[in-house]
């Protein structure tokens, strides 16, 4: 027999066995590749859910920011906030006996705290006055609070008449967001507006019955959160001693700067279970027979509902025994229908996986099965963390090969037998080439040699081979050397180049491997560039491999684009006689962009400073060293390339009087003032005119507040402080011509008054005399004129006290009907004349004594 037929008939038998074994490890891969098969999916499935649960309370945190925005809700929580302002301080204490009868009676079914004690006796006065008018105008309409919109009844607190107007759009706002109620929470802490008028509604979160719950950490956040942010507040009691848990999603509300309010949706369980179960279609995600995805606070309780709880509650309930549960929380389950916040695994598990990165790993879960989990976490609005588990019983990740386990096993101990005693056989004729070659092979330990060998049978082959091999490995160890070199190189161009000769002489580079970011960037698949010369893409010939290891070069896009690079060459060492090299090239375009952005923004700031006339400067308080822009240089008046910029240079140039204002703001530095500005006047160096400067600045200081330098600007302020020297003058001119006025209406009343006085004098004197009626009527007439003339000249020299402040009006008892009646004479002859005639009437009931000044009301 031949060794030829030897080795084939010990291959058969060999390749035999090792089919069976192979069948039989088979198991192991073929469930090891179930298991990743179904690790990826659980990992998919777990972000998937994750994303969709951020993403749902990022768009209700959003929305609620638009409704914390409205004009009408602003409007709603300033104007609850007055009602019960006026609610409590008018509580009507005859009807509090009435108004706790029916809230208890409402509330008949839950307790707070301890079961004798009535949820009325928990309750604020206002909460529980304004819960009974609302259970009141439920009962009347056979209707729920929420339905309420208006009262009835008289409402003298005001509150009816905004909860209408504001209601009907809270209320679709809850269902068009699928939240199980919108609360407000005014300025003081009150709850002053529920959708459900729930046991929350006129409750105090300072003091009472909700004091130190989740809706006052609520308010304690919005009170000093910024606008236009909301937060995720993690389920937790209602109340102490109320069994139920609430969540909540809260967005301060602001009026200009000022907070008045707190805008608050209250989320339930059952939105989690909707998102986290995909709306219970487990097997439409990929999770099989007993795939979940849950969700466990820090607390380690889980934040939705179980799928075999939902699906079979009664295994649910044997499983849960069995894991350890206490009646009482299986009572819990059965009474609330849902495992939220009931079932749970250790706190301490749970803080372990907060700390930790995703992983996938096999353990037990809530009810101690073994199961299949990727384990995550994810962050919530505001900062809340919880865990989040996609799980898969482990049986059902390997069910689909665990009936051929024992066929597998069997087949390849039979098979594992025969093979040995065969191998055992011709072990003899077999092993003296292969010891031979297993000798050489240890004695040349990490280094891969070629190995002689002079026979001439079916060995010779496997001899070459391996010396063919060991030359091809050497070469590719050689090439993962230079490969491990440039794998730092990553998001950067990359090409393996082998220089040939070429035509005449001339030299080739051609591409023999490149990658994805390279290709990428041409255009073109990797199959098109292989092979080609790489200067058809590449500013780049092969001397320039050769003489040179770093350039700059254009990389050929088909776009027509070139891509500046910054090339590295690295050359291969090789058996072939060819070189090799591998061409790194560094995409420098966001190099060009970013100087061409900082030219844009240095022009832009000269630009800014010329326009404004505003120089800067920094001191560097360290050394003593200055920087002056080319604005401050101009504005001093300076050649930058003749002095130097310093303190002692810019001191000498500030006005005498100034100087002493600039040493304070100095002195000031090394106390740990921050900020500087005052005024100046600056001596020019080029015209030696004084120019008005705004200086201000900033120090910097290090931990121990030592300063380390200061950053400032200097504005030419001289046209604003012109300007204003004009104004000064201005008001001093306008003054003047003021005080002139006055001065000449002084005068000419009294120049007025003389020859008046003389009138009225020859008036009392003509009246002594002897006069027909018709002439001593002219004469009354007359006086009174001079009367009225005489007051008007009074009141042109009341002008200058109007000006001085020091009018003053008299407040005497008169006639009415006297005072009209001398009216009525003066005036009629002027009426005569016109054709008319002039009288009046005092209407019934008019009191004609009175008060006042009768010389003002007169004239």
């Amino acid at each position: 027999m031949t060794i030829r037929l030897r080795i084939l008939l010990f291959t058969l038998l060999i390749v035999t066995g090792a089919m069976i074994a192979a069948g039989t490890m088979g198991y192991k891969i073929g469930a090891s590749t179930l298991q990743s098969g179904h690790s990826e999916r659980l990992i998919q499935i777990r972000l998937n859910r994750t994303q969709a649960l951020k993403t749902d309370l990022e768009n209700l945190g959003n929305n609620l920011l638009v409704a914390a925005e409205m004009v009408r809700v602003r409007d709603a929580v300033s104007a609850f906030h007055e009602a019960f302002i006026k609610l409590n301080n008018n509580i009507p204490e005859k009807t509090l006996a009435q108004n706790i009868r029916i809230v208890n009676s409402h509330y008949t079914n839950h307790t707070a705290g301890h079961e004798d004690t009535p949820i009325a006796d928990r309750l604020s006065k206002p909460a529980l006055v304004l819960q009974s008018m609302i259970l009141m105008e439920a009962e009347r309409n056979e209707s729920t609070p929420r339905n309420v919109i208006a009262l009835k009844e008289a409402d003298p607190y005001g509150y009816s008449k905004v909860h209408s107007e504001i209601h009907t759009f809270l209320s679709d706002y809850a269902d068009r967001f699928q939240v199980e109620d919108v609360l407000l929470i005014d300025r003081d802490g009150v709850v002053v507006y529920s959708v459900q008028k729930g046991l929350e509604l006129g409750a105090s979160l300072d003091t009472g019955f909700f004091s130190g719950t989740r809706l006052t950490d609520v308010y304690r956040w919005s009170q000093s959160a910024p606008p236009q942010t909301f937060r995720f507040f993690d389920f937790a009691p209602l109340s102490s001693g109320f069994p139920e848990y609430v969540s909540y999603i809260a967005a301060p509300i602001y009026d200009q700067k000022n907070y008045i309010g707190t805008l608050l949706f209250k989320v339930g369980l059952n939105r989690f279970d909707q998102i986290l179960s995909d709306n219970y279609q487990w097997k439409k995600q990929g999770l099989r027979e007993t795939g979940e995805v849950v969700a466990f606070g820090p607390d380690g309780f889980m934040r939705n509902s179980s799928r075999m709880f939902h699906e079979n509650p009664g295994e649910f309930n044997r499983q849960f025994s069995s894991a350890g549960a206490k009646q009482e929380s299986i009572n819990a389950v059965q009474t609330k229908g849902t495992t939220a916040l009931i079932a749970a695994v250790p706190a301490e598990k749970i803080r372990h996986y907060l700390r930790s990165e995703d992983s996938m790993e096999t353990g037990t879960d809530y009810l101690n099965a073994v199961s299949l989990m990727s384990i995550g976490k994810v962050q919530l609005p505001g900062g809340v963390e919880w865990v989040i588990i996609a799980k898969s019983n482990f049986n059902e990740t390997t069910g689909p090969i665990n009936h051929y386990l024992v066929v597998f096993v069997v087949i390849g101990l039979l098979f594992l037998i025969v093979s040995l005693g065969l191998a055992y056989f011709f072990g003899k004729q077999l092993t003296q080439p292969l010891s031979y070659l297993h000798r050489k092979i240890q004695s040349q330990g990490s280094a891969i040699q070629e190995i002689a060998y002079s026979n001439q049978d079916e060995f010779a082959n496997v001899f070459n081979d391996y010396n063919s091999l060991a030359q091809n490995l050497n070469q590719e160890k050689q090439e993962k050397t230079v490969l491990e070199d440039v794998i730092l190189t990553l998001g950067k161009v990359m090409l393996m180049v082998e220089v040939i000769p070429g035509y005449e002489g001339h030299l080739k580079a051609i591409i023999r491997k490149t990658n994805r970011i390279a290709y990428e960037l041409i255009g073109t698949p990797e199959l098109s560039i292989v092979g080609s010369d790489i200067s058809l893409w590449m500013d780049i010939e092969a001397k320039d491999l050769i003489n040179t290891h770093k350039k700059e070069a254009n990389l050929k896009c088909l776009s027509g684009e070139r891509i500046p690079l910054a090339v590295t060459v690295i050359p291969m060492e090789n058996t072939t006689g060819r070189e090799r090299f591998v061409v790194v090239g560094n995409d420098l375009r966001w190099k060009i962009e970013t100087q061409r952005e900082l030219r844009m923004k240095e022009d832009l700031l000269k630009a800014s400073q010329a326009i404004s006339k505003t120089g800067s400067f920094r001191w560097d308080l360290r050394n003593g060293q200055m920087l002056w822009s080319d604005e401050q240089f101009k504005l001093l008046g300076l050649n930058p390339s003749e002095v130097q910029p310093s303190y002692e240079l810019f001191r000498a140039m500030v006005h005498h009087e100034d100087v002493q204002e600039l040493d304070n703001a100095i002195r000031m530095q090394g106390i740990g003032t921050r900020e500087f500005h005052f005024v100046l006047r600056v001596r020019r160096a080029d015209t030696n005119e004084y120019v008005w400067t705004n200086m201000m600045g900033i120090t910097e200081y290090d931990d121990n507040k030592n300063a380390l330098c200061t950053w400032g600007i200097n504005q030419d302020i001289t046209e604003l402080k012109k300007a204003e020297l004009e104004l000064i003058s201005m008001k001093d001119e306008a003054e003047k011509s003021s005080l002139a006025k006055s001065q000449f209406l002084a005068h000419m009343s009294h120049e007025i008054r003389t020859p008046m006085n003389a009138i009225m004098g020859m008036a009392e004197l003509l009246k002594e005399t002897k006069l027909d009626p018709d002439q001593r009527y002219y004469l009354t007439i007359f006086q009174k004129a001079s009367d009225v003339l005489m007051t008007l000249i009074n009141d042109i020299l009341d002008l200058s006290k109007i000006e001085a402040g020091e009018v003053s009006i008299e407040n005497i008892f008169f006639d009415l009907r006297k005072m009209m009646t001398d009216v009525q004479e003066i005036m009629r002859p002027r009426a005569q004349l016109k054709g008319v005639d002039y009288s009046f009437e005092i209407g019934q009931g008019v009191n004609i004594n009175l008060m006042g000044d009768p010389t003002f009301v007169k004239y």
